[in-house]
């Protein structure tokens, strides 16, 4: 078995050191190189298809990526729209379809990108690798057979000078001839399969760019419809607030309930004898108003209330890193660095949660506060 792996590798080296020799000689023009003309076309229309197509996979993968992230923002950016159209508002229940409607529209075409253009691109492009490696497997058969021949060549020519050694002729010339008969193998079946791969360009480059563009004018159809609903409904918002349907001022139900239960006073009935020019809603906004502004001395007071605060630290829900830097625009958001790591925590007060914002505690330093939810990512 040794001396078999010993033959084989002598056999390797000799064969390698040959090809090398070869190679140098035709490079300093010593000896001559067989030549396919022909082929050299099939060669540089095959990377050039080639080339071509990897690029378009590179950035096809980007717009993907790109796709996806819109997605998100468009999908934060919808939710804030859906909090800022109160329940009350005319239409309600379209304006909400029309953002669901919106975020499975764009979700749809990251899906139809993805599965109809980028997965059949790399199937396309697997079948260039074993192309590639006949090629290269041909260049080498090739220098095989130019050694051959110029070996058969010049052992020819010596021994016309001397006496004809026929069995070393015909040992010699077995192997041009398995030489000659591997090359020619490989040759003739690359002539017949890079033709066909470049010409099977065309019908894959139409499939391709049809779904594309098909993909793409689905989705701005289905995208203008949407749209078009949103416009219709903020119309119908706006002419609702021209006929004076819509309430601006939201009176508080104590206040309201203590004006039916309560009979008027002797002060109220003067007062609104000697202000007959107001009508009864600004009297209404001015009370309440000044009820607003009783309660936010209230929320805003400086003495102490309720039972005290203990230095308990809060259960964490989960965890998130942090994808981007953020720097807090007020006192109780958090700032943190990109990798950062954050301790996501209930809110102090449920009510004053907000749609695309979290409360955490950031592991390196324990500083508490609010952050914006797309600057990290669930770990």
């Amino acid at each position: 078995m040794n001396d078999t792996k010993a033959q084989l590798f002598s056999s390797l080296v000799t064969k390698k050191t040959r090809r090398a020799k070869e190679r140098l000689l035709q490079n300093f023009g010593k000896a001559d190189k067989t030549t396919d003309e022909l082929f050299e076309v099939y060669q540089l229309n095959f990377n050039r298809q080639q080339s071509t197509a990897l690029n378009f996979q590179k950035h096809v993968r980007h717009y993907v990526a790109c796709l996806k992230e819109l997605n998100e923002a468009a999908k934060t950016m919808n939710s804030c729209l859906l909090d800022m159209y109160e329940n009350d508002w005319p239409k309600h229940e379209t304006f909400e379809n029309n953002i669901y409607e919106a975020n499975h529209i764009n979700e749809e075409l990251e899906e139809k990108i993805r599965e109809l253009v980028l997965n059949p691109l790399e199937q396309y492009l697997g079948q260039f690798s074993g192309i590639r490696e006949k090629i290269a497997k041909r260049a080498r058969k090739l220098v095989d057979y130019d050694s051959q021949r110029h070996s058969f060549e010049t052992l020819k020519q010596n021994q016309n000078n001397k006496q004809p050694d026929d069995a070393k002729l015909s040992k010699h010339r077995d192997h041009l001839e398995e030489a000659r008969r591997i090359y020619e193998t490989l040759n003739n079946e690359l002539h017949e399969e890079l033709p066909a791969l470049y010409d099977n360009r065309l019908p894959f480059i139409i499939t391709v760019f049809q779904r594309l563009f098909a993909s793409h004018v689905t989705y701005h159809a289905d995208g203008m419809a949407v749209q078009k609903s949103y416009l219709e409904v903020v119309e119908q918002l706006a002419k609702a607030t021209q006929r004076g349907v819509l309430n601006t001022v939201k009176p508080l139900n104590s206040f309201h309930n203590n004006q039916l239960s309560s009979p008027p006073s002797s002060s109220a009935t003067n007062n609104d004898k000697l202000m007959p020019m107001y009508p009864q809603s600004d009297l209404m906004a001015v009370k309440n108003r000044d009820l607003n502004q009783t309660e936010r001395k209230n929320v805003f007071s400086t003495e102490p209330s309720g039972p005290p605060i203990t230095n308990k630290q809060p259960k964490p829900l989960y965890k998130v890193r942090a994808t981007y830097k953020y720097l807090a625009e007020d006192e109780d958001e958090l700032s943190f660095e990109a990798g950062d790591i954050i301790q996501v925590i209930e809110y102090d007060d449920p009510s004053e949660q907000e749609e695309g914002w979290l409360m955490g505690i950031k592991e390196s330093d324990q500083q508490k506060g609010l952050f914006p939810a797309n600057f990290t990512k669930e770990i």
